[in-house]
């Protein structure tokens, strides 16, 4: 357990003293602002030379694409210097750990078994998975989704939360002596996010708050003023503003959510398939076998409607 502890202080030391380096060099040495091009490096080309093992341009480009935090949008100028240093050191330290035959320690042997395994089950998926998944993939399973769309009626709305009905009533009676509600609600209300803007909440489903507010709120027409209401927020003075009706997300604001869903489907797919041929005994904690119950059918996802 002490070799372990004693190897992450020595990782964290070398990234902090790299990201320090980093950062010298890249305020000594940046490159102007007008530059037209930012260096490279040749794969091929000779970094550094360690004890005869040569260190090439590749090895620095995959260091430099490991890198994270503002380091990571250094120009490779700024950060070559630490990078050639770090893999410097990282050889030194790999030959140390041979002349000492860690690779034979048994605790060594564990950790590099259960990070192989773990490696060749991501790249298994990756290929299986990861690979298959492309842009008319996702638009596909986008169309799916919008094809299923069922619009509803959104209401955009304002209001202003308080506490006690009794705050919520002297904003009501000033609101409908003339008062500005915009103000109030700057000045009043305590969810300030919305308060900030005026109270402004945007466009919403009837599902997406809570009863109270929604049977109130979509009473309303447009302009008018709802009587205080009570939620478990506090009590809440509402204005109607405008209605529509939800329209599908175009397919660039999910996409990112698509794929999510693509992946996810594909991976338990993939397990699926693996588990047909495979023999599978579960025990219990108590050792008792285990007999698993028959799936439930997925949800499936519905398309997100436009804030």
């Amino acid at each position: 357990m002490q070799k372990k502890y004693v190897l992450f202080a020595a990782a964290a030391i070398l990234g902090v003293v790299f990201l320090h380096q980093a950062w010298a060099q890249g305020n000594a040495a940046a490159p102007a602002k007008d530059a037209k091009k930012e260096a490279s490096i040749a794969a091929d080309a000779v970094v550094a030379k360690v004890n005869g093992h040569v260190i090439r341009g590749s090895d620095l480009t995959d260091a430099r694409s490991a890198l994270r935090g503002p380091s990571a949008q250094m120009p490779l100028d700024a950060v070559y210097g630490p990078l050639q240093d770090r893999l410097i050191d990282g050889h030194l330290v790999l030959d140390a750990a041979k002349k000492a035959k860690l690779q034979d320690d048994k605790e060594f042997k564990e950790a590099l078994r259960k990070s192989e395994e773990e490696l060749l089950r991501n790249y298994y998926l990756k290929k299986e998975v990861a690979q298959k998944i492309n842009d008319g993939v996702l638009r596909a399973r986008y169309q799916e989704l919008v094809k299923d769309f069922k619009p509803q009626p959104e209401l955009k709305a304002r209001h202003i939360l308080v506490a006690t009905e009794a705050e919520a009533k002297d904003i009501y009676a000033k609101l409908k002596g003339g008062a500005d509600f915009a103000k109030l609600a700057a000045e009043k209300s305590t969810d300030k996010a919305s308060g900030a803007s005026g109270g402004d909440l945007g466009f919403f489903t009837a599902d997406q708050v809570v009863e109270p507010f929604s049977k109130a709120a979509f009473a309303l027409k447009d302009g008018e003023i709802a009587q205080p209401v009570e939620s478990q927020f506090g009590w809440h003075v509402i204005q109607a503003l405008s209605r529509r009706n939800s329209s599908a997300s175009a397919f660039d604001q999910v996409k990112g959510e698509v794929q999510q869903m693509v992946t996810d489907e594909m991976l338990q797919a993939a397990f699926a398939k693996l588990r047909q041929g495979a023999k599978i005994e579960k025990f219990a904690m108590d050792g008792k076998p285990v007999t698993d119950a028959a799936p439930a059918a997925a949800a499936q996802p519905a398309a997100k409607a436009t804030q």
